[in-house]
């Protein structure tokens, strides 16, 4: 029975990058994933002939260039761009909005919805990157590390004490009808706010959501999302391949069945077919709900747990279509012969 310092269960991005950090640090590790693709959500594949698609997550931006730097993996095929326009929304009248990475190009689009909003947008950039720069100080701290009351008190001056109420304990609705008249504006920008949730934009707290994708960093770019080159596989590919280079191995089509537990304390795994690897660390990918019901199963739980696991929700209120088209679409309020440009975002 062989034993590692620290066994990963799922091979999902996450999963990959604790890896990375434990097996640089000089630990034995051993990554075990259900599937034979590694990446979890991160993933590109060929789903239909001729046709490699980001199959859940698309795009790149809460990836911090720290962990980018310190596990170099530059220099092992990670190659990330900005995405320019940031997003193209058409609507129903014909008309369209255009956000670029930059105020330049993107005040002129705001304009042809809004004036009076183009007039606002920068001092609405403008706060969201005092926000995110506040998130970004705090996403690379360890919790221990830090409190709520921590992380209030960044928020000093009458201005910030605004910036607080708006975007982190507000709504999204209040959020954006805070700074916009135009109801297509608004509607595009309390998008973010519905990622990854399931919540509502009248939902107290849901600008959180917001604020969040606004700490969002592509190298010098802040407050921007951007792409992988070669598709998001190409991240857990990297992830991969510094594991490896560190000495940490990986097992695919290895389906985790139980992790044990002696003197409340994971010991390891058992995995389908009866095999047990022991490992003094035991961490997982898997959501809460799997992980702590399915593999620790309730009797070693504590009942306060087992209550909170009864009311952890896993719902969602976003989708994402994946189109395998002939030819790219054209849209009648993008007036430019070529749209090509418009696409990318």
């Amino acid at each position: 029975m062989k034993r590692y310092d620290a066994v990963v269960v799922g091979g999902g991005h996450n999963g990959l990058t604790a890896a990375c950090y434990l097996a640089k640090a000089g630990l034995s590790v051993l990554v075990l994933e259900r599937r034979d693709v590694l990446g979890g959500a991160c993933v590109t594949e060929e789903l239909f002939p001729g046709f490699h698609l980001n199959v859940a997550s698309y795009t790149l931006g809460m990836l911090q260039p720290e962990v980018v730097d310190e596990l170099g993996l530059q220099d092992f095929g990670f190659e990330s761009y900005v995405r320019d326009p940031q997003y193209t929304a058409v609507f129903p009248d014909g008309r369209a909005l255009v956000v670029y990475p930059d105020l330049e190009r993107t005040i002129p689009e705001v304009a042809k919805l809004s004036p009076r909003d183009a007039a606002v947008w920068p001092r609405f950039e403008a706060d969201g990157a005092r926000v995110g720069a506040i998130l970004r100080k705090y996403f690379m701290m360890p919790a221990e590390y830090w409190s709520w009351g921590d992380f209030a008190a960044e928020f000093q001056s009458a201005d910030d004490q605004r910036l607080f109420l708006r975007f982190i304990l507000g709504t999204t609705r209040d959020l954006v009808e805070a700074y916009f008249e135009s109801e297509g504006i608004q509607g595009v920008l309390a998008f973010g706010g519905a990622v990854g949730t399931f919540v509502g934009p009248s939902t107290p707290g849901s600008a959180y959501a917001k604020a969040h994708h606004l700490a969002a960093r592509i190298g010098d770019h802040l407050g921007c999302f951007g792409y992988i080159r070669g598709g998001m596989g190409a991240l857990s590919q990297a992830l991969a391949t510094v594991l490896r280079a560190h000495g940490g191995e990986i097992r695919t089509e290895t389906t985790v069945e139980r992790i044990l537990v002696r003197d409340r304390a994971a010991t390891g795994v058992r995995l389908v077919g009866g095999e047990e690897v022991l490992a003094r660390i035991v961490l997982s990918n898997a959501d809460p709900i799997h992980t702590l019901r399915g593999l620790v199963g309730e009797a070693h739980l504590d009942p306060q747990v087992v209550t909170d696991l009864g009311r952890y929700r896993t719902d969602g209120c976003s989708y994402k279509i994946n189109l395998a088209l002939d030819a790219l679409p054209r849209f009648r309020a993008i007036p430019d012969e070529d749209q090509t440009p418009y696409l990318k975002g």
